[in-house]
C-alpha cells in the first residue's frame, strides 16, 4: 500500500504556490499567474498596524460605578443633554425621553430619502449617495431603542475582548459603525479623564512633559 494511502500528503510532492509560474497544457495552451518578473521587481509587501486605541484596559471599567457613569453620561451626549444630578434610572430615563422625541423627524427624514431613492432609479451615483444615508439614519434609530446595551457592548468588546473598530461593528451586525466605535472609545477616556482633574487631551496637541502644559502637535 503506498503511503499516501495511509498517512497524509507528504511535503516532497506537495507543489508551492509561486508568484511567477507558466505552464502548457493539452493543446499548447499556456496557463500562468498573470505576474511577471517586471511586475514582481516592483511588487512591495506593505504591513499596517491597527489604529487600536484600546491598548490597556482603563482602570475604570475594573469599576462597576464608573463604568456606569461612563454609559450614562455617554447617553445623555447623544441626547444633547447635560449630566444632571440624580439615580442611573433617572438620568438614562430623561435620556431615553429626549431620544425618543427625535424618533418621528428621523423616520420623517427617512421616508423622505427612501421616496428619493425608489424615484431616481436611473442615477447610479445618486442612488449610493442615499443609501449611504438610509443606512445612517436606520443605524441611529435602532441605537436609540436601546443606547446603554450598545454603549456597554463597544466597550466590552473593544477592551475585554481586544477587538478593533471593525471588528466590534462586525460584532454587533453592522449597527455601531466603526466610526461612531472609536467616537464612543475616545469620549470615553475624555469624560474618565476628567474625573483627575487633568481634563481631557484635545486631537493634535500632546503634553509638553517640562512645563506640564499643553502644546500644538
Amino acid at each position: 500500500m503506498p503511503a499516501s494511502g495511509i498517512l497524509e500528503q507528504e511535503p516532497c510532492f506537495l507543489k508551492d504556490a509561486q508568484p511567477i509560474a507558466a505552464h502548457f497544457e493539452a493543446g499548447g495552451i499556456a496557463v500562468s499567474t498573470g505576474v511577471s518578473f517586471d511586475d514582481y521587481h516592483r511588487m512591495q509587501l506593505r504591513s499596517k498596524k491597527s489604529g487600536h486605541a484600546m491598548q490597556l484596559i482603563p482602570d475604570w471599567c475594573f469599576d462597576e460605578k464608573k463604568f456606569r457613569e461612563v454609559i450614562v453620561t455617554l447617553v445623555e451626549r447623544r441626547a444633547g443633554l447635560k449630566p444632571v444630578k440624580g439615580t442611573y434610572a433617572e438620568r438614562m430615563e430623561r435620556a431615553q425621553i429626549a431620544l425618543d422625541a427625535t424618533r418621528p423627524r428621523k423616520i420623517a427624514l427617512l421616508e423622505k430619502y427612501l421616496f428619493f431613492w425608489r424615484a431616481n432609479g436611473h442615477d447610479p451615483a445618486y442612488r449610493r449617495r442615499l443609501e449611504n444615508t438610509i443606512f445612517s439614519i436606520d443605524r441611529e434609530l435602532r441605537i436609540d431603542e436601546n443606547p446603554s446595551a450598545f454603549i456597554a457592548s463597544v466597550l466590552f468588546l473593544a477592551w475585554h475582548c481586544r477587538l478593533d473598530s471593525p471588528g466590534v461593528s462586525q460584532a454587533l451586525n453592522g449597527v455601531v459603525h466603526p466610526t461612531l466605535v472609536r467616537q464612543w472609545l475616545h469620549r470615553s477616556r475624555n469624560i474618565a479623564a476628567g474625573w483627575s482633574g487633568k481634563g481631557a487631551r484635545r486631537i493634535g496637541e500632546r503634553p509638553n512633559y517640562a512645563t506640564g502644559k499643553r502644546k500644538k502637535g
